[in-house]
C-alpha cells in the first residue's frame, strides 16, 4: 500500500512538471542612428564598434555592428496651421519646409500632415514633392493647436518600410486641442523607428520633447 501511494505521488509530480508552461526568450537588435563629425563638422568614416559606447538607463549595451552609407529617407512633415502661426511665423515655417524638401535626394519621399483643431493628411509618401509644397502654399491658419494629435499622425504617415523614417514637426506653441494624451504619444515614440525633430521659431518653444 505504501509503495502504491509513493508511485501515485511520483506520477502526480511528473504530470505537474509536464503541465508547467515553457517560455522562449529572444534578443532583438536595436538600430541607433548617429552622426559623428570632426571639428570641421564633416562626417567621420572608418569608425568601428569599439569607438562607440551606449548605455540604456545607465547599463552598458553591446555594440555589434557599425555600418556607413547613404540610404533613402521617408520624411514626414507635421505642420502647425493654428491661429498662432498666422502672418510672418507661417511664412518662416513655410520657408523652412521648402528648404528641407529642396535638400532631399531623388529617392527620398515626403508626406505632409497639417494640424490646427483637426489633423489632416494632405500628402502621402507616394505623392509628389510638389503636393507638399503646393498644399503648404495654399494652407490657411485657423483654430487651436492639436500638437500631440498632429505629431502622432505624422509618425504614422512616416512609417512604411525599411527606409530611415524622419518626422519634422513645424510649430510655434504648446498643445491646446488634442484628443490624445501626451503619454500615448511618448509610448508610440518608444516603439517606433521614426526619429522626431521639432522645428521651432526663434525665441519660441515648439512644445515637443
Amino acid at each position: 500500500m505504501i509503495r502504491t501511494i509513493a508511485m501515485l505521488a511520483l506520477l502526480a509530480s511528473t504530470a505537474a512538471i509536464a503541465m508547467q508552461p515553457t517560455f522562449s526568450a529572444r534578443v532583438d537588435g536595436v538600430r541607433v542612428d548617429v552622426l559623428v563629425t570632426d571639428s570641421s563638422r564633416r562626417p567621420m568614416r572608418g569608425l568601428t564598434a569599439a569607438d562607440f559606447a551606449i548605455r540604456d538607463n545607465g547599463v552598458p549595451q553591446d555594440v555589434d555592428v557599425v555600418s556607413f552609407g547613404e540610404t533613402s529617407l521617408n520624411v514626414a512633415l507635421a505642420f502647425d496651421l493654428s491661429d498662432s502661426v498666422a502672418g510672418e511665423p507661417l511664412e518662416r515655417l513655410r520657408a523652412a519646409s521648402r528648404a528641407l524638401i529642396a535638400e532631399l535626394l531623388p529617392d527620398d519621399r515626403v508626406a505632409l500632415v497639417t494640424f490646427d483643431n483637426v489633423v489632416t493628411l494632405r500628402c502621402t509618401l507616394v505623392s509628389s514633392r510638389e503636393c507638399a509644397i503646393d498644399a503648404l502654399a495654399e494652407a490657411t491658419p485657423d483654430g487651436q493647436t492639436a500638437l500631440v494629435d498632429g505629431v502622432f499622425a505624422g509618425m504614422m504617415a512616416g512609417e512604411s518600410d525599411a527606409r530611415r523614417s524622419l518626422l519634422m514637426v513645424f510649430s510655434d506653441g504648446l498643445d491646446t486641442a488634442s484628443y490624445l494624451r501626451a503619454e500615448r504619444l511618448l509610448d508610440m515614440g518608444r516603439r517606433s523607428d521614426v526619429v522626431v525633430y521639432p522645428i521651432a521659431l526663434k525665441g519660441r518653444a515648439a512644445g515637443v520633447s
